[in-house]
């Protein structure tokens, strides 16, 4: 025979049976020390722990805001106790209580078990006739009840007559005391629960059974003095007892819901939250004051059923639904309260608990567990541990708690069941119930000798608890073990048979279940002709509709067709009991049954809303109008993303709604659900006066024009000529720069030792060179930009565009070195910023640097964006920005013209702030958290990285070029030694090669070494280690793995295993077959990534919870759980998930097995993403929940075929082969273009002859020859290797993806010059020749890459950053699709046109705005925030 042993080893022959031990006998379970016992009773617990903290919170009251503490509940209820003792309540006897929820009742429950008795639990809504048989049954002379119950208890007593005396709690409080008469073997309580023949049966639980359960409990989960414990669980039902003892036994506080509040969700999620207000205190039961509310400072621990959970996860979507929909600087009254949940632990008992309902927890309840727990009144419990981030298919009963014993039994025979068979769950052990109270007829059938019991475990205990332990308790649950966990079958007794099948019932419930149903339960129902069938009736969520459509497809797809209901019965609440179990009595009667066919047809739409939606959706799904119903599901009838976004737009446009959401399809999905959202929105439009204010100031983006200049014109194309040629130039400071040519005169007259002695001087000098003409140059040519306009294409526009290029890319190549020092504020000061002392400048988009006002102590997080000038209607528009002393402004944040941020703000990432059109779009800041560091502290840092970390930075930038020198030489005396005559011609032609790929190889085992070396593991460093040394560290390895060379790196290597590889040299916990693309991220050791993860581009993921746009209350919340306080907190991305293009993740974020985060999502701190969920955008600092990913049949087939292909062996590592040849072929191309330059400038300079100036002539001129036949031969090659783009859906690895990827890595070779051309009339020549319908005069600044796909009308302006890509990256497959921008539109800075979307003519997105997939937006409006939607701008002075 197998058993199990509780802690989870395994013994026997799994094969043979099914039986699952803790510990056969009271004797071998062994508590431990401390001053739980089996042999005391449960009050003599609370007595214990009452004499260690007498003067703590005992009880709190929320509904009368009473309180009590440990002494005064152990007085008070030794009173009621020696009061009941001297009414003549003896031991092991049974005193029925009835009380409302408050103190008394507490006081009661403790009296009666000290007196050594068990309680008997009475709910005053029972009706009489119920009230006297329990009374009966129980045969007790003395009753008690709460002072406002005993009226109606004597009452009903009255007709009983055993009964002598009924006592009322509050009489009985003070007075003299009682010493506990309990014991382990004395009855706790007996709950009385229905019985199948209508009469109700008592469960008699004896002391020990409860209390070892509370000891698990409290071991597993310990409660600790200042934790609260919600009792909201009637008294009368077989949870209560565990939220009223846990606490009482831990040195916890036990509060005590306020009448109706275990219905009341919005209390039930204030606490969990700790954002409830206790009421002042009335009277107490004795005088005096009680101790503060405020000494609770969590409800660390919840026990809910889960149709309880559920409905406070209602009142968490509704309020989070009431705040999106709040305009920017609208906030609830209370904050966002119901986001900072303080609950640790979450337990679900008492009914089945949904898969979606689990991943809800997780989602809403970022930082608790979920333990889902299974067990009768009369036995012991199970446990599972919910697991975190994993998709569930189905919730487990789980394994035996810590002392129980579990039976799977044969249901013909007593005997364990073969493996895998269904069978009888039984309970075994000292701790199951007594019995039932009088009915020795039950407990013959439900009690049985236990068949598994050997002989020598008998004769081991020797006791009197040998007798309890030999026995079994049937639960009439049938279940099997899978995986070393109970997998819950059903009911025995509701296992039906149907034309000769056996079903069980509770199988086809599940099957409705996991369709998104709350509950559901499955009948055996004759039709009005005596046929029998199954009947199904279910309780949607109220977070989503489920159809019936959607039930059904559920059953069919798990369930074999004769155990498919053929009525499936949808209600809004299905009956239930007191008890809150569903009463299956009071279920309606069905329709009639019906064919397959007339049900599957759905009801047909009815109002002139609905048709008018069913017939939109018909139309973009390319379907007959008749076959889309009320409940026909958007997904099922085969729509997907990109449909979506056309649907979106389409119904928009028929109903005349500017305001409907493109979201909307993804979150409704139903033709009635989104019908009712369109009859809301028209209604509160026809409500709305319309807007005649004829004075009204129209905003700049509502007024088109043209500019007056033309980019094609000859003196416009000779300028833009001129200019691209002096920029594509200077972009390559390493070969023009003077300091490198002394570098070589230096080697060739002075040697190796003179020249690595200068290298480090010349990166210094070359890095002040930069800057200085930059600087130069800046100010020679542009001067002090100032508000205002200038017309496109005008000379003022050439020396704007020409600045702010040459700029942008200096300060990207070089501002990562300096990053977050004096010499970053004083760089930005030199070019015209106002820069206060002890600003933190990081890696950002700068536009017009004289704009920007930068406060003293404030932060710009890395990749953030300031759009202090865009091109809009024709013109360039520019002002300025202005950042407040000690605020701040997150990674990826983007702030237009006008913005200001106020003193000790923070703009979130992904977000933005009011600005030159007013509070439009994805608005997000909160007050900024408080540094870790003073003021003095950080001076002194900054001095120490101008001092030692710019010569350290400065050395590792340095240090590649020494082993790259050993490289040349020993190559070129290998080739000279073979052949000395070809020696250099080999050597040249190798040259870029030889050169550039060890440069890369060298650099990052120096960042590798420096990583270990300086900081080791992340993780190990503590919040409260505040050092000079540590931040230095961290500051140094923060400028190697930012650096312009390091991400290089990182594109060069993008979607290859090598990637993979470095980042897991670097710490980063990394899985199999995962896919990166760019990355930014510093804390290596705190990223964990599974296995076949997908990464879109530009994803950035911060650990540091002390970073200013971390909120402090999330901050505080991890301090208090993590006992060692560490400074970072992880960031999972589990199996499968998406993680997609500019996504930003903060700490303590887990996107859950495949979970997709879409383009432009925020992942707020803390944040959970359940499996399959998807999520987008940035709404008031958070992401949106779009919908669950449910893909076609034809995509799910080709997911599973990109899925093949991923684990077959040879297709990834051919993949990875042929991407990393066309790596170390095409890398090396810019270098390449230099020693082309060089050959050829030697055949036209000559150095006795021409002199220096002739050689300054001729480089640049040669240099941009060969960039442009660079340029030439990358066209050619798009047209060899990739032909024409076209819209489709492509796996990984296959031929698209493979010659897409070779297309990027080659193109990758002439970013830079394509840089220099971005706004100027080449860039609109070279985007037609690749394939893109470009109209006349446009600016381009954005980024293109699938050419052909992109059509873009007249006079169009696309602003620098944003994102017109026709691809987007899900599951492994890379879909394409058309994207249309009208005659007049204009796309500001940081926008995003996603695949298949339409911006019409002279429309316009404003800075950092997101139209979803297949979305259009109409002509003439302006569309804001991520997503984007209607909007309506003001034109701020």
């Amino acid at each position: 025979m197998a058993e199990r042993i509780s802690s989870g080893s395994w013994r026997g022959n799994a094969a043979q049976a099914q039986t699952c031990v803790g510990h056969c006998c009271a004797s071998c379970y062994a508590p431990g020390p401390g001053h739980f016992s089996l042999d005391r009773s449960m009050t003599s617990m609370v007595a214990e722990m009452a004499a260690a903290m007498p003067e703590s919170l005992g009880v709190l009251d929320d509904g009368s805001g009473v309180s009590y503490t440990y002494r005064e509940i152990l007085q008070m209820s030794g009173s009621v106790a020696f009061a009941l003792h001297a009414a003549g309540v003896l031991p092991d006897t049974l005193v029925p209580f009835m009380a409302s929820r408050g103190v008394e009742m507490i006081l009661g429950i403790l009296g009666i078990i000290r007196a050594g008795a068990g309680y008997v639990p009475l709910d005053l809504h029972w009706p009489d006739d119920r009230l006297e048989d329990v009374l009966k049954q129980c045969k007790s002379k003395v009753l008690l009840a709460s002072s406002d119950c005993r009226s109606i208890l004597a009452g009903i007593a009255q007709n009983v007559p055993s009964v002598c005396s009924v006592m009322d709690v509050a009489s009985h409080v003070t007075g003299q005391e009682l010493p506990d008469k309990g014991s382990g073997s004395a009855l706790a309580y007996t709950f009385f629960t229905s019985g199948t023949t209508g009469k109700p049966k008592g469960v008699m639980v004896e002391n020990k059974g409860l209390v070892h359960r509370i000891h698990w409990f409290q071991k597993r989960w310990p409660l600790h003095k200042g934790e609260g414990v919600v009792s909201k669980v009637a008294y009368t039902f077989g949870l209560s007892e565990w939220e009223i003892f846990w606490p009482l036994v831990a040195g916890a506080t036990l509060i005590l819901a306020p009448p109706g509040g275990e219905k009341d969700a919005e209390y039930l999620l204030r606490r969990a939250c700790n954002a409830y207000t206790v009421p002042e205190p009335q009277e107490r039961l004795i005088p005096g004051q009680g101790p503060s509310p405020d000494c609770v400072h969590s409800v660390a621990a919840h026990v809910f059923v889960p149709s309880m959970l559920h409905m406070v996860f209602d009142k968490y979507d509704e309020l989070e639904e009431e705040d999106m929909g709040r305009r920017a600087g609208e906030h609830h009254e209370d904050g966002t309260w119901w986001h900072h949940s303080k609950a640790r632990e979450v337990i679900t008992c008492g009914e089945a608990l949904n898969p979606g309902l689990a991943q809800k927890m997780f989602s809403r309840f970022h930082h608790s567990t979920l333990t889902n727990l299974y067990g009768p009144t009369e036995g012991e419990m199970t446990y599972w541990d919910v697991p975190h981030g994993s998709a569930l298919h189905r919730v487990s009963a789980g394994a035996p708690m810590e002392g129980s014993k579990v039976v799977l039994a044969d249901l013909r025979r007593p005997e364990p069941a073969a493996s895998l068979e269904p069978a009888e769950i039984a309970f075994g052990g000292p701790f199951i119930a007594r019995g039932y109270l009088g009915r020795p007829d039950l407990d013959a059938k439900a009690f049985i000798s236990d068949f598994t019991r050997t002989d020598s475990c008998s004769m081991a205990s020797g006791n009197g608890a040998s007798k309890a332990g030999d026995r079994l308790y049937m639960t009439g649950d049938l279940g099997r073990w899978r995986e070393g966990n109970i997998e819950l079958l059903g009911r025995k007794d509701f296992q039906v048979k149907l034309r000769g099948f056996r079903i069980e019932l509770g199988e086809v419930e599940a099957a409705c279940r996991s369709a998104g149903a709350r509950a559901a339960v499955c009948v055996l129902r004759k039709s009005g002709n005596g046929t029998s069938g199954l009947v199904s009736y279910y309780e949607p969520g109220a977070d989503q509709e489920v159809p019936e459509a959607a039930v059904r497809a559920s059953c069919q797809k798990s369930l074999p067709p004769y155990m498919q209901p053929q009525i499936i019965v949808r209600l809004e609440k299905l009956p239930r009991n007191n008890n809150g179990k569903i009463d299956r009595a009071k279920l309606p009667d069905p329709p009639v049954l019906r064919s397959e066919a007339a049900e599957s047809a759905g009801s047909p739409p009815q109002s002139p809303v609905q048709k008018t939606t069913a017939a939109t959706i018909a139309r973009v799904l390319g379907l007959p109008a008749g076959n889309v119903h009320l409940d026909s599901d958007f997904q099922e009838l085969g729509g997907n993303s990109l449909l979506m976004g056309r649907a979106s737009s389409a119904i928009k446009k028929a109903f005349g709604l500017a305001n409907f959401k493109g979201t909307a399809m993804y979150q409704l999905g139903t033709v009635r659900r989104i019908s009712a959202a369109v009859e809301n929105l028209l209604s509160k439009q026809n409500a709305e006066p319309a807007e005649r204010n004829a004075g009204s100031v129209t905003s700049l983006a509502q007024q088109p024009r043209r500019s007056k200049y033309s980019s094609a014109s000859w003196s416009s194309i000779c300028i833009q000529a001129v200019s691209v040629f002096c920029l594509n130039f200077l972009f390559q400071s390493q070969a023009w720069s003077p300091i490198w040519w002394a570098a070589w005169f230096i080697y060739e007259y002075h040697g190796r030792t003179a020249l690595f002695l200068y290298l480090p001087f010349a990166t210094l000098l070359d890095l002040a060179m930069m800057f200085s003409v930059v600087v130069w140059i800046k100010w020679l040519i542009l001067g002090k930009a100032k508000p205002g306009t200038a017309e496109l294409w005008s000379g003022a526009y050439y020396r704007w565009w020409f600045v702010n290029t040459l700029l942008k890319h200096s300060l990207d190549q070089a501002l990562p070195l300096i990053a977050e020092t004096p010499a970053a504020n004083l760089l930005l000061r030199a070019l015209g910023a106002e820069v206060g002392e002890g600003a933190r400048i990081s890696c950002f988009d700068l536009h017009d640097p004289d704009l920007v006002v930068v406060g003293a102590n404030s932060t710009i997080g890395k990749r953030a964006k300031l759009a202090t000038s865009c091109v809009l209607h024709g013109q360039v528009h520019l002002d300025y920005i202005k950042i407040g002393s000690g605020s701040a402004v997150g990674p990826t944040a983007v702030l237009s013209q006008l913005t200001v941020v106020p003193d000790k703000k923070v703009v979130v990432p992904l977000s933005t702030m009011p600005g030159w059109h007013g509070p439009v779009g994805s608005v997000a800041f909160h007050d900024a958290q408080p540094p870790r560091t003073s003021e003095e502290f950080d001076r002194k840092q900054n001095k120490f990285r101008i001092i030692f970390g710019l010569p350290a930075v400065l050395m590792a930038e340095v240090l590649p070029y020494y082993f790259t020198y050993y490289v040349l030489v020993w190559s070129y005396d290998g080739l000279y030694d073979n052949d000395p005559v070809t020696a250099f011609t080999i050597w040249s032609v190798l040259l870029s090669w030889l050169y550039a790929h060890p440069m890369w190889f060298f650099r990052l085992v120096v960042v590798i070494l420096q990583k270990w070396l300086l900081i080791g593991d992340f993780k190990t460093q503590k919040n409260h280690e505040i050092s000079h040394w540590k931040e230095w560290k961290h500051w140094v390895h923060a400028r190697a793995v930012e650096s312009h060379d390091f991400e290089e790196i990182g594109e060069m290597f993008t979607n290859t295993e090598v990637l993979s590889y470095i980042y897991r040299a670097l710490g980063t916990k990394i899985g199999r077959r995962v896919q990166i693309d760019q990355l930014h991220f510093v804390e290596n050791d705190c990223v964990t990534i599974d296995d076949y993860v997908v990464f879109g581009s530009e994803v950035m993921m911060c650990t540091d919870m002390h970073a200013p746009w971390v909120p402090a209350e999330y901050s505080k919340k991890m301090e208090k759980q993590r006992g060692s306080r560490p400074r970072y907190a992880d960031v999972k991305i589990c199996k499968a998930a998406n993680v997609l293009d500019h996504c930003t993740l903060l700490p303590g974020v887990t996107v859950a097995e495949r979970a997709v985060l879409g383009t432009c999502t925020l992942a707020k701190a803390g944040s959970y993403y359940p499996p399959l969920a998807i999520h987008s955008g940035s709404q008031r600092g958070r992401s949106m929940h779009l919908r669950d990913y449910m893909p076609s049949p034809a995509m799910r087939e080709l997911e599973d075929k990109t899925m093949q292909d991923l684990d077959n062996p040879l297709t990834w590592w051919r993949f990875n082969f042929i991407i990393l040849l066309t790596i170390l072929i095409a890398n090396p191309i810019p270098e390449a273009a230099w020693v082309a330059t060089y050959f050829g400038v030697m055949q036209i300079w000559d150095f006795e002859e021409d002199g220096v100036l002739m050689l300054l002539l001729a480089t640049p001129l040669v240099y941009n020859i060969i960039e442009f036949i660079l340029l030439l031969v990358n066209l050619v090659l798009k047209w060899i290797i990739i032909g024409k783009y076209r819209a489709g859906e492509y796996k990984f690895f296959g031929s698209y993806h493979l010659r897409w990827m070779i297309m990027m890595i080659v193109g990758s070779g002439i970013s830079a010059l394509q840089d220099c051309l971005h706004g100027t009339v080449f860039e609109v020549w070279l985007a037609r020749a690749c394939g893109a319908k470009v109209g006349k005069e446009c600016y381009l600044a954005g980024l293109i890459v699938e050419y052909d796909l992109l059509s873009v009308g007249d006079h169009v302006a696309i602003g620098s950053g944003c994102d017109t890509t026709g691809h987007t990256v899900e599951n492994m497959v890379v879909k394409l699709a058309p994207t249309r921008i009208g005659d007049g539109a204009a796309l500001l800075p940081g926008s995003f046109a996603m695949p298949g979307s339409v911006i019409e003519d002279e429309a316009v997105l404003m800075e950092h705005t997101q139209v979803l997939k297949g979305e259009t937006v109409p002509a003439r409006e302006v569309w804001a925030g991520m997503p984007a939607s209607g909007c309506k701008p003001v034109r701020v002075a």
